[in-house]
């Protein structure tokens, strides 16, 4: 899965509808957004930020529901998809703070 944002992700931003449904899908294959009972949309919403949380926490980074396209929750996120698509897992974050 290609990953790359065109805007970023978050509860206080304008968003791209694309980035919002490939945000979602990945973080889903990864484990880290619940998909609602009313399914997933490509609209922004609750468990799109909060999933977007839950893996900022799992790999160390600042957990404020903020992915910026090429910023660290953005690079990690590549990492890790890149991780599974070869049959590996990427570690643990670095502890470095950002988005």
């Amino acid at each position: 899965m290609t990953f790359k944002l065109k805007q970023p992700v978050g509860l206080e931003y304008n968003h791209d509808l694309d980035d919002v449904s490939k945000t979602k899908k990945a973080l889903s294959s990864l484990g880290h957004f619940e998909i609602p009972k009313y399914g997933m949309t490509k609209f922004p919403d609750r468990p799109l930020f909060d999933g977007v949380k839950r893996f900022q926490r799992s790999r160390g980074l600042r957990e404020d529901g903020v992915m910026k396209p090429g910023g660290p929750t953005a690079r990690e996120l590549v990492k890790e998809l890149a991780g599974r698509a070869d049959g590996s897992r990427t570690g643990k974050g670095t502890g470095r703070a950002g988005r």
